[in-house]
């Protein structure tokens, strides 16, 4: 029955979808991308790839993440739950 609430994706399609964004910026098999990787140290990750990132997700989950948000990413599954915020019907409600 829909009661008119957008579901909130699976955490399993947003770590697929997060690993996407992240594999096609690095040009590696996304099955390569681990949740406790960091981002600068691990996967190589630098400015300009960084921004890609954002930019990626914002249109891969159709999400804005704010600036000072942004900054405090380190690992993939700080990415991961950021984006997992930001699709949430309450986070939606927010906005």
């Amino acid at each position: 029955m829909n009661d008119g609430r957008i579901a909130t994706p699976p955490l399993e399609a947003i770590e697929q979808g997060v690993r996407e964004v992240l594999a096609e910026i690095l040009r590696v098999d996304p099955a390569e991308i681990r949740p406790g990787a960091s981002l600068a140290d691990d996967l190589n990750v630098d400015s300009l790839d960084f921004m890609s990132l954002i930019t990626g997700l914002e249109r891969s989950f159709n999400v804005t993440i704010p600036d000072s948000q942004a900054a405090r990413l380190r690992t993939v599954a700080q990415v991961t739950e950021a984006v997992r915020g930001l699709v949430s019907p309450a986070a939606r409600g927010a906005a």
